[in-house]
């Protein structure tokens, strides 16, 4: 069903650059969140559970110990970004996508498309919480729902806009402060800085955002945020 976008991590191909791009990303954002307390627990405790550091790690040994602690979610390689209905079936299934390539050195701070620095550190940490699975997973199903309608064909699911506004670039009010949960915003040095600063545009989550568009190709006019803890997600109501 997906072997098209389906590959294999060849580890042995990462060069001395990957590797200096991979420890330069890690290091520079894990300094750049701890010293401005900017992520939310969760995010640290799946980092550690996992045990990612700045080596670039491998997609087997996480699906090993993302299988001995219990997730309900395997990763996947795949050649890049994954079309909107695969992408919904493979969460629906339990397995997550991850891209094998790493940017270049010259592009530390933009790239067009997610690498895998972004699929690794901004979402697979999350991978080990219950309810954050739980949550992909009920996307999933209900994009596959909202795809057999003939209208959909050639218009964006409203799943992906829910998906954007949440695991993609979503914060978290906790009492009077923000912190981050979102990936694309986790894994951006420039964008998490931007997020949470005072002058970013904060919108409550409503359902009326999935009729929103967003911005694909440079940062997020406005940022949407859930209260008090991630675990809220799983009463977003994702069967529209």
């Amino acid at each position: 069903m997906f072997n098209k976008v389906e590959t294999k991590q060849v580890y042995s191909k990462y060069t001395s650059s990957d590797k200096k791009v991979w420890k330069l990303l890690f290091d520079k954002q894990v300094t750049n969140l701890k010293e401005n307390d900017m992520a939310v627990m969760e995010f640290w405790n799946g980092l550690g559970r996992l045990k990612i550091d700045n080596k670039i790690p491998k997609i087997s040994e996480l699906n090993e110990r993302l299988k001995e602690l219990g997730s309900d979610f395997q990763l996947i390689p795949v050649t890049g970004i994954v079309p909107d209905d695969k992408f919904f079936e493979y969460l629906r299934v339990g397995l997550f996508p991850v891209t094998v390539w790493i940017r270049a050195i010259d592009s530390l701070d933009y790239i067009e498309e997610p690498d895998m620095f972004h699929d690794l550190f901004g979402h697979v940490p999350f991978l080990v919480d219950k309810k954050y699975c739980h949550f992909l997973k009920k996307i999933g199903e209900s994009a596959k729902k909202i795809f057999k309608y003939k209208k959909y064909k050639h218009l964006r699911n409203p799943m992906s806009r829910l998906y954007w506004y949440t695991i993609e670039f979503g914060i978290v009010k906790m009492r009077d402060r923000y912190k981050i949960y979102g990936a694309g915003i986790l894994s951006s040095y420039h964008e998490s800085i931007k997020a949470l600063s005072s002058s970013s545009e904060k919108r409550r989550y409503t359902d009326d955002l999935l009729d929103e568009q967003f911005e694909k190709d440079d940062f997020q006019e406005f940022y949407v945020y859930i209260v008090k803890n991630i675990k809220f997600l799983i009463r977003v109501n994702v069967n529209l």
